[in-house]
């Protein structure tokens, strides 16, 4: 094997200090690195002697500045006070989270980069002046950048680039405010560290301790704080360095060498030193022979973890990296990896957010946070559900969780969405009342107390996650006790999410294992004879996951503060640096739909430069499908044996019993091969995180909002009044903060947010619709909630094989209301659906392109509502297309013919019509085949099972 980077370090180090390093101190990126150097040392070091003194650069730096490091969450709960009294309109901890953590980010980049506060949060508002009040001496670029980044104002400014100038405008005073404070306590951010030492140790306040060498090893990109003490130290002769790069991507404009080639020049290595081989220059030593590097394309994570362990099995072992780009694989990793068969060191720990302690208390967080929204009592029937499935729920509650589930069950089956139950009555004592100021930490505390009594149940992981949960919720408690915080279900969760995503068990593995498992950041310094890296994709390596600032980018560059550029290069060194002493080297990368925005199935740019830069050194593993050359074989499936059994469960009076709903219908009609492999076969739709930014996700929310608006009227004899709607429209923080707390029901991954930009929007554009919807509401009153999200059942009169059947059919209607002119039925839709078609005959012929599947849908609501309610006069069937709402069209009758739908007068032609399609579907001499019209598949889940064409 090549001759590691840190070996080399070690043994020229031990040249220039003849083996006596107790005056020396050695600082790395991270600790890692720093502990394969310890390692190196005792390898090399044959006869005793002293340690010398081995940092990471934040652990060398805090020590530096002699301050003491300050807990995140106490950083953001000092924040919050300085910010309420500088920004009067924030006033809840809830809603400041996500910008107390934006402007702590940007805080730490100013510290570190020693940018003049001053000047960074006044130049914005100053220029803004400048040429009509003052004659400033100013750099010209950052003028005009400045002066381009005011023009995309325009004469009138948007409430939210408002709200952003107010806060702007404050910066300073809050940035000045919130040193202080800290300074004062002798504590600080790791920005604060980093200044704090730039500065004493240019001033002569400290030193560098009994050490006379400092030897910085390995760093890329450096803040202006760390160069400025690198150059101090270099000017004392008290300081080495050492960088790890090769001469194949030093040269310009090359990216991978872009901070190398700075850092050379300023600070060269010593003498002689250079960590390549002498005799060649080319990219891949030549005293590895012939390397490989092969390029895998796969279509799933199981597959990249299945591939990857065949591959290692397979060949000698040899010192490995498994490098996961996309960390959130190390759970199926871990699960599948063969311990009998290979010794493994998880370098990176277990993500605490994959673990069953964490599901549990994600569960529970989201009910908490659920009931905070309906006065801590009220909620959804699915959340409780998932908690109560949870197998250690037994453990909490005993014998009742099963009861209470099918109890649950048959009040709101699974397959249509969860009502909402007095969740405060099922669960106590676990999710009371949040009775005092800590309740909430109390209640985390609590149940962690419980659940240790199962110790034997469960292994070390999940015993390590329940002590590191518990105790964060002291951490918690004190500091939020401290500050006087008062801490909401909503605000806890928030925060218990945030520190369960980024928190990891640490694992006793085999250090000496021959593979080591590890992420991007980790293999700075380390070498490794073969190179595995997972999901290598574009948007994940390099990740296009760019923090949230209030910094604008033309600042960000006048200012030499990080920007995307900075996040670009520093992945191209990680990737280069990794492979360039490597013997092979393979990457896997994922060829499916990823993410419309950050992550794509697109193979990483790294790949395309290699072929380009390296070419014939590549190998890609195809396996092509195999294609027959003959045409399709149409797939039948027959209603017999097991499907008839499984068809007619629908009929009723049988068991188990099932029920059809209209979507179910109008998959039928649209594809009976569809509706027999979801609802015959139980085939499902990949799960899959919903986020207000999809097109899905947005509806929900929409749904779940007006819903929890509406609540406290359904079923009651008087409905909202004007001065409830004046309320509403008025408050709009509170409109905002409901839509913020249902966003986070909405995940799947109910402690998971997608952060950017595109979210915000998306619950901006959510907030207009409602207002739309509520505006419309408010100018048709009076308007009595008769029900929301109500669930209606029947059994529809149908003959099948000649003889007289019913078939169960249920739907849940949005909202069903009384306004003057008779009963709703109200469908809320996000799309833009058609009000109108010619004939009613056209709601059931599936040879149309456009079936108004819509209609086919409120109206099947009216039936069923209309079978339970006989005496019921003048049911509209009604449309909300909040998209039109927004853009001024409040349209919402349906119209056939041209003539506004009045329920009662097409009453028996439709109900003709659902019968002769529930017969056609019961009728056991028709079977399920494919659709005629393939443009049906375009965005069908199972049109690769018959072999149709994916148009998504």
């Amino acid at each position: 094997m090549t001759e590691s980077f840190i070996s080399l370090v070690a043994r020229d180090i031990l040249k220039i200090a003849g083996g006596d390093l107790r005056d020396f101190a050695f600082v790395f990126p991270n600790l890692r690195s720093g502990g394969a150097f310890r390692q190196e040392l005792v390898r090399q070091i044959s006869t005793p002697s002293w340690s010398p003194g081995i940092y990471s650069i934040d652990d060398w730096l805090i020590e530096l500045s002699a301050l003491e490091r300050i807990d995140r969450f106490a950083e953001l709960a000092t924040l919050f006070q300085v910010v309420k009294q500088k920004i009067p309109p924030i006033e809840s901890f809830a809603d400041f989270i996500d910008l107390g953590e934006t402007i702590l980010a940007d805080f730490d980049d100013v510290d570190k980069y020693l940018a003049d506060p001053l000047n960074v949060f006044t130049t914005l508002h100053e220029i803004k002046k400048i040429d009509s009040q003052f004659n400033i001496l100013m750099d010209e670029e950052l003028v005009d950048r400045i002066r381009v980044f005011w023009s995309g104002f325009g004469a009138s400014q948007s409430s939210h680039q408002q709200k952003w100038l107010e806060i702007w405008d404050r910066m300073y005073p809050v940035y000045e405010e919130f040193s202080r404070l800290l300074l004062a306590q002798g504590i600080g951010t790791s920005g604060m560290c980093y200044r704090k030492a730039a500065d004493d140790i240019i001033h002569g306040r400290t030193n560098t301790g009994p050490f006379k060498k400092v030897v910085f090893v390995g760093f890329n990109i450096l803040t202006a704080a760390e160069e400025t003490i690198f150059t101090h130290l270099k000017n004392l002769g008290k300081a080495l360095f050492y960088w790890d790069y090769h001469p194949y991507y030093l040269n310009d404009p090359h990216e991978a060498g872009r901070f190398i080639r700075q850092n050379l020049s300023l600070f060269p290595p010593p003498e002689g030193f250079q960590p390549f081989s002498a005799t060649d220059q080319g990219f891949f030593q030549e005293d590895k022979g012939q390397v490989s590097i092969t390029v895998v394309p796969v279509t799933s994570n199981t597959g990249q973890v299945q591939s990857l362990l065949n591959e290692l099995i397979t060949r000698p072992v040899n010192n490995r990296g498994i490098v996961l780009s996309d960390e959130s694989l190390f759970s199926d990793l871990l699960s599948s990896w063969p311990d009998d068969k290979l010794a493994v060191n998880f370098t990176s720990g277990y993500p605490l957010r994959d673990t069953q302690a964490a599901g549990l208390f994600k569960d529970l967080l989201g009910i908490w946070t659920d009931m905070d929204l309906s006065d801590e009592k009220f909620c959804k029937s699915d959340l409780i559900l998932s908690f109560l499935r949870h197998p250690w729920s037994k453990w909490l509650m005993g014998s009742t969780t099963d009861l209470l589930v099918q109890a649950i069950q048959r009040r709101y089956p699974e397959s249509v969405p969860a009502g909402f139950l007095d969740a405060s009555d099922i669960l106590a004592p676990w999710i009371g009342k949040m009775e005092t100021r800590d309740g909430f930490f109390k209640r985390i505390k609590f149940i962690g107390s419980r659940l240790v009594a199962f110790e034997t149940l469960y292994n070390n992981i999940e015993k390590a996650s329940i002590e590191t949960i518990a105790r964060q919720a002291v951490v918690f408690s004190e500091i939020s006790s401290k500050f006087g915080l008062v801490i909401n279900a909503r605000t806890g969760s928030r925060l218990f999410s945030q520190f369960i995503n980024s928190s990891r068990i640490s694992l006793e593995t085999n250090r000496d294992a021959n593979n080591q498992v590890t992420g991007i950041l980790e293999t700075r310094l380390v070498d490794f004879e073969e190179v595995f890296i997972l999901s290598f994709n574009e948007g994940i390596w390099p990740s296009k996951n760019l923090p949230g600032s209030l910094i604008p980018y033309s600042m960000r560059k006048i200012f030499h503060l990080p920007t995307a550029d900075n996040r670009d290069a520093m992945y191209a060194y990680y990737f280069y640096r990794l492979i360039q002493r490597a013997e092979s080297v393979v990457v896997y990368y994922l060829t499916g739909h990823m993410d419309d925005v950050i992550r794509s199935g697109e193979k990483s740019r790294y790949i395309t430069q290699l072929e380009y830069e390296l070419s014939g050194t590549l190998k890609f593993r195809t396996e092509p499908p195999v294609r027959a050359g003959i045409l399709p074989i149409p797939i039948v499936i027959r209603k017999e044996g097991l499907v008839k059994e499984r068809l007619y469960a629908f009929i009723a009076g049988r068991e188990p019993r099932r029920s059809l709903s209209p979507s179910a219908i109008n998959e039928y009609l649209d594809c009976s091969l569809q509706f027999a492999l979801k609802r015959i076969y139980g085939f499902k739709e990949p799960e899959e995180v919903t986020y207000a930014s999809d097109p899905k996700g947005f509806g929900i929310l929409i749904h779940q909002v007006m819903n929890r608006l509406y609540l406290e009227f359904a079923g009651k004899d008087s409905g909202p009044d004007e001065g409830w709607y004046r309320g509403v429209l008025k408050d709009q923080d509170k409109l905002k903060e409901m839509i913020n707390g249902e966003y986070h029901l909405l995940l799947k991954e109910k402690a998971s947010l997608k952060s950017g930009g595109k979210e915000l929007l998306a619950m901006e554009v959510v907030r207009q619709f409602l207002m739309k919807i509520l505006e419309f509401d408010q100018a048709n009153l009076p308007l009595q909630v008769l029900g929301l999200e109500k669930k209606i059942e029947m059994e529809f009169p149908v003959i099948i094989s000649n003889q007289n059947a019913a078939i169960s059919l249920n739907g849940i209607i949005d909202r069903l209301d009384r306004v003057s002119g008779g009963i709703r039925i109200v469908d809320y839709k996000t799309g833009n659906p058609d009000l109108e078609t010619k004939e009613l005959d056209n709601l059931f012929d599936r040879t149309l392109i456009k079936r108004p599947k819509e209609l086919f849908q409120v109206l099947l609501y009216c039936e069923l509502y209309l079978n339970g309610s006989p005496s019921a006069a003048n049911l509209i069937p009604c449309l909300f297309r909040v998209g039109k709402f927004r853009s001024g069209d409040d349209r919402y009758r349906l119209k056939i013919g041209g003539k506004e739908l009045v329920y009662a007068d097409i009453r028996d032609d439709f109900k003709r019509g659902v019968r002769m399609v529930l017969e056609e579907l019961f009728n056991t001499d028709i079977p399920f085949v494919q659709c005629e019209d393939e443009i049906v598949c375009r965005y069908c889940t199972f049109s690769g099972l018959c072999s149709r064409v994916n148009y998504s």
